[in-house]
């Protein structure tokens, strides 16, 4: 069963940060083109080409919502959710690498889990904010 919905995509803050280091790598990696060393054509096209896919899936991720379900797009991965296999969305709170965060978490009709890590929350309350409108406005959707 589909929504009527505008489709439209969430995105987390960081995801400026990401394409930002990801263009740094890449220009990086173009600036070492310049170098007379054979060797050094190789740390450019490495620079070049992670700096290139940094920037490419930092820029697409996050969560596009469309009348049929969800994309969950993260950096490097992609799952598209019909709205008729979640069972529940709600925040759940994680200790992370970069420290406590808070994120949606679709529970499906199978119990699995899927935390919407691309708009996870970690400096705190503001943050915290933006989640809790984005978890809202998914389960605004999801309860039509």
């Amino acid at each position: 069963m589909s929504r009527s919905v505008v489709p439209e995509t969430l995105h987390s803050p960081w995801r400026g940060y990401q394409v930002g280091l990801g263009s740094v790598l890449a220009f990086t990696g173009l600036a070492t083109f310049t170098s007379p060393h054979i060797s050094s054509y190789v740390v450019a096209a490495g620079l070049l080409a992670v700096g290139l896919w940094c920037a490419v899936q930092a820029s697409r991720s996050g969560v596009l919502i469309s009348p049929e379900g969800l994309v969950h797009r993260g950096m490097g991965s992609s799952r598209s959710i019909a709205w008729e296999e979640i069972a529940d969305i709600r925040i759940e709170s994680a200790a992370g690498k970069g420290g406590p965060s808070s994120m949606t978490v679709l529970v499906l009709v199978d119990e699995t889990v899927v935390a919407l890590q691309s708009l996870a929350g970690y400096r705190g309350r503001s943050d915290n904010a933006r989640v809790e409108r984005q978890t809202a406005r998914l389960r605004e959707i999801w309860q039509q």
